[in-house]
């Protein structure tokens, strides 16, 4: 009960902070620390499923199904949207990662123009390309894209640690390691 009033005080003030409104649902259960997988799943699909608003809804929905490394459900909650819902920014920057993490290289080039256009990676969708070259394992241009994009944004963490990726799949070791030290 004391959990469960620290929560809702809370999420009083941050409403949208959805992780807190899954631990809230769970703080209800008969033995809230010791619930199934399965459990925590209907928790969070329960939870998510009652955001009112639609693009919210699914992109929870999809980061969570990801993370249970279940790509098509994502796809479907991030497909359920429609008009403007379906082409914002979020929105394409979510079916890119999936489009990633699902090796769909078909998928991931075409969200490549709509994303430069809104400039979603800050690098006037250079570093979206690398992580497109990398995918297809065209390590050379991945790193040219990269040093490109390391103009426009040299503090980037993310740039760094993709250079060391690749570094490592090359065995260049050195190299990698330099990378990931920039990368922190």
């Amino acid at each position: 009960a004391q959990a469960a009033a620290l929560i809702d005080s809370y999420l009083s003030s941050h409403p949208d902070m959805f992780n807190f409104r899954v631990l809230r649902a769970q703080a209800e259960m008969p033995d809230p620390l010791n619930l199934s997988h399965e459990q925590q799943v209907e928790l969070h699909e329960r939870v998510f499923n009652q955001i009112k608003d639609p693009t919210a809804r699914a992109l929870a929905l999809a980061r969570f199904y990801r993370g249970e490394n279940r790509h098509e459900e994502a796809v479907k909650a991030i497909e359920a949207l429609s008009g403007r819902d379906a082409e914002s920014i979020d929105v394409l920057r979510q079916r890119f990662e999936i489009a990633l993490e699902m090796q769909d290289t078909a998928a991931a080039e075409r969200l490549l123009f709509p994303l430069r256009q809104m400039n979603a990676d800050g690098c006037e969708g250079i570093l979206n390309s690398a992580q497109v070259e990398i995918m297809k394992k065209n390590y050379p241009l991945a790193l040219r894209r990269l040093d490109e994009c390391l103009n426009l944004k040299p503090l980037d963490s993310t740039i760094y640690f993709l250079k060391s990726q690749i570094f490592q799949q090359q065995s260049d070791f050195e190299a990698a390691t330099l990378n990931a030290s920039r990368a922190v």
